[in-house]
């Protein structure tokens, strides 16, 4: 009887044990993408620069692009500076911002 009661517990130890490394896991990757999130987000907000190139000409959009693969879309946004012709992309529309 206690060999039973034994083996039960140490088989509950053992789920338990290996669904918080999952549960770990999850919250990582979970993580590690919000955080790759938001490096993104800031690249482009330095990139945008409120609208305004490096120049002093304003940004304005020309164009977006849709890349398709392996299951994932991408949609990629270009912005053209008025003065100099400099064109950038992002990964993200700056809406209502030109």
């Amino acid at each position: 009887m206690i060999r039973l009661l034994f083996s039960l517990v140490k088989l509950f130890c053992k789920i338990i044990l290996i669904t918080l490394t999952v549960v770990a896991v999850l919250a990582l990757i979970a993580g590690l993408t919000f955080a790759v999130h938001k490096i993104e987000y800031s690249m482009n907000e330095d990139a945008w620069n409120n609208g305004i190139c490096d120049c002093g000409g304003k940004f304005r959009f020309v164009n977006a692009s849709s890349v398709k693969g392996a299951g994932t879309s991408y949609t990629y946004y270009f912005y053209s500076c008025n003065d100099c012709g400099n064109v950038i992309k992002m990964d993200f529309a700056m809406r209502g911002l030109n």
